[in-house]
């Protein structure tokens, strides 16, 4: 059995105070590299029953940092402040020396959170707050959205707010529909991996790149289809990471489903 302490650090939602940084003790026979991030949240219970001494709400916590022993994970934080008053929107991220890598980064994960979190519900209000917190880690995956608390603000609002202050919008790339269908899809093509279905066209606007998807694995931002651009000779099924059909901004236009196989050998789509 071994005994650890769980370090961590809480602001409040509702004053915006921060607490200082508090120490429990946990008896577990796990060693200090096996709790996660989400872990150590649960067993806290999200801090329920702690109540901030500025405003008296309890439960109501942002945690910046939270970690076993000395095994602090995060190098560093890029956080954005956002604020909304009588219609009028405002903010900018925290100071601090962040590298255009980190930064180019934390956009692409606050951009993916903000496509999950378009299905649920948060509602608008005349005034609110908005706090989001990207965590450079030293081990796999290296990075991780670890707050992203919304108050009044609607994700829509969000997403046109990081619109504005990168100078561009999001590019539309895969959309929620169609991603749940290509992760529906991922057991067929393990079954016919050659001559699946391909289910999507996204082309970028120049005309110079198209992408035919087939499926997603549903546990990673691994899609599976075929590339055509300048740089790949020949027609293949190959997995395309996410970043990278971002990086090369398609979007989805119509197509009528096709077998694989054909198009790959002879380009017929049929």
């Amino acid at each position: 059995m071994n005994f650890h302490q769980i370090h961590y650090e809480l602001g409040c939602r509702q004053c915006k105070s921060l607490r200082l940084p508090g120490i429990t003790m946990l008896k577990s026979e796990k060693e200090d590299n096996e709790f996660t991030r989400e872990e150590l949240l649960e067993i806290m219970d999200n801090f329920s029953e702690i109540s901030c001494e500025n405003c008296g709400t309890s439960g109501n916590w942002t945690c910046f940092k939270i970690y076993i022993n000395d095994k602090d994970d995060v190098r560093d934080q890029f956080k954005i402040n956002i604020f909304k008053e009588n219609g009028k929107i405002w903010g900018k991220p925290d100071d601090g020396e962040y590298s255009p890598a980190q930064v180019e980064i934390s956009i692409m994960l606050i951009r993916d959170k903000i496509e999950m979190e378009l299905s649920n519900y948060h509602p608008s209000k005349p005034k609110g707050s908005a706090f989001i917190m990207v965590d450079f880690i030293n081990d796999e995956p290296y990075s991780r959205i670890s707050a992203f608390d919304l108050d009044g603000f609607t994700v829509e609002e969000v997403s046109k707010f990081i619109d504005a202050i990168t100078g561009k919008k999001a590019p539309k790339g895969i959309s929620a529909v169609l991603r749940t269908k290509l992760e529906a899809a991922f057991d067929d093509l393990k079954k016919d991996t050659k001559n699946p279905l391909v289910i999507a066209h996204l082309k970028d606007k120049d005309n110079e790149v198209n992408i035919y998807l087939i499926a997603k694995d549903p546990n990673e931002e691994m899609y599976y289809g075929i590339i055509e651009n300048e740089f790949v000779p020949q027609k293949q099924i190959a997995g395309i990471p996410l970043s990278n059909i971002k990086a090369m901004e398609v979007e989805e236009v119509p197509m009528k489903p096709f077998r694989a196989r054909q198009y790959v050998e002879n380009g017929i789509k049929e």
